[in-house]
């Protein structure tokens, strides 16, 4: 946003409208400063001079003028979060293909160790600030770091994960560097045409899949939905570097203050390491017939999934939804029972290596990504399935098997 002064009367509407205190008072002209302003137009909408404006932007640069693939990574506990892992297993494989220079960010309390890691995984260079200040509350200090390395560095793609403080990052930075942003994203790829990057998300509420073809604006940028991608699969030195630059944090200063911390303790279900999982369709009726599922995912200590009809009727919390809007998993076996198999769900389970599907239809659509199907009233296969097991089970043990 600029601001006209030979417009302005200093009404200074625009100040008491501007949330994150971008407008300047202290001259006599209003002056807006680009670090904290994030183009919202609530002070251009206020304004009853029209003296407030967008920012004429520069025509999008060449494709040619930016080279390079940056992640913004995030670590808890000195190690990368599952979904950076993902995120830098994704770079790995754009590299791959147009043989540029991988820099990872990262920023945070303690992060050295995590940015050795990303070092062993593959990443040419990570630059990092490691700083008490740098909190996840502090998202403007993120932002703003983050935004003057790519400025610096001129990549041609940047990723991260899709998570609430990467996402405010990623948003802040597309924003300050006059390109777009495609979140969710569950593919990645080169066009081999173009060379540039192609992304793939649910669009129309989950109904199809879109390839977005970014052709002129840079840097590309896109946030990727946790459990779509597979981390490095090698953990090997790759002799890279690791630059800091905590002293670039000198001068800046957050707009939030972390008043109170309280550690709230909340039941979630752990797909991250699940082997196995039940997971459960509106096709089960009601919420009663949910006692045959608990009782077959104990028998295989297996986690119990569930589809967003199920968790919208109330049946389960929204933390066993899997699929578009909700977590995406590979687990060794996954068993579903009563799921019609809409796109919204299997984009959340179609890496799965084995998967079993329960379905009084025989023409659902979740049969086609079924390994073994069977036609049935899940309220009814359920309870003998469980019947099944517990007497192989018994049987096995009498023969002194394990």
């Amino acid at each position: 946003m600029r601001i006209c002064t030979a417009r302005c009367s200093r009404c200074l509407n625009c100040v008491s409208q501007c949330f994150f205190n971008a407008i300047s008072t202290a001259s006599h002209d209003l002056v807006i400063d680009e670090a904290l302003c994030t183009d919202c137009g609530m002070c251009r909408d206020s304004c009853p001079m029209d003296a407030i404006s967008d920012e004429m932007h520069d025509d999008p640069v060449e494709t040619a003028e930016q080279r390079g693939i940056c992640l913004y990574l995030t670590a808890t506990a000195g190690r990368l979060s599952e979904g950076s892992l993902e995120v830098l297993g994704a770079g790995l494989r754009l590299k791959e293909h147009n043989r540029q220079r991988l820099t990872a960010f990262l920023l945070g309390e303690y992060v050295h160790e995590a940015a050795e890691e990303a070092i062993r995984c593959g990443a040419d260079e990570v630059w990092m600030a490691e700083h008490s200040r740098l909190t996840p509350y502090a998202v403007d200090l993120h932002a703003g770091l983050v935004t003057d390395w790519l400025k610096e560095l001129g990549p041609s793609i940047v990723l991260s994960g899709d998570r609430s403080l990467e996402r405010s990052v990623m948003g802040y930075a597309a924003v300050r560097l006059h390109t777009g942003l495609c979140a969710d994203c569950i593919q990645a790829a080169i066009d081999p045409q173009h060379e540039g990057l192609v992304v793939t998300r649910t669009a129309f509420g989950g109904q199809l899949m879109a390839d977005i073809h970014i052709p002129r604006h840079r840097p590309q940028m896109a946030t990727l939905k946790e459990g779509a991608f597979r981390p490095p699969p090698v953990y090997q030195p790759s002799g890279g570097l690791i630059v800091n630059r905590t002293d670039d944090i000198s001068g800046l200063n957050s707009v939030y203050e972390l008043l109170e911390s309280r550690k709230i303790e909340r039941l979630r279900n752990d797909f991250a390491n699940a082997q196995i999982i039940v997971a459960v369709g509106r096709g089960i009726g009601c919420a009663e017939q949910l006692d045959s599922v608990y009782e077959l995912a104990d028998l295989l200590d297996a986690r119990i999934g569930a589809t967003r009809a199920v968790v919208e009727s109330g049946w389960l919390d929204v933390t066993h939804q899997i699929g578009q809007s909700g977590t995406i998993v590979r687990p060794q076996l996954y068993i579903a029972c009563g799921i019609s198999g809409a796109l919204q769900h299997t984009i959340g389970m179609d890496q799965a290596d084995r998967v079993i599907a329960i379905n009084s239809d025989r023409d659902a659509p979740i049969f086609q990504y079924a390994d073994y199907g069977i036609v049935g009233d899940v309220r009814q296969v359920l309870p003998r399935l469980s019947e099944r097991i517990r007497e192989r089970r018994a049987a096995r043990s009498r023969n002194g098997m394990d």
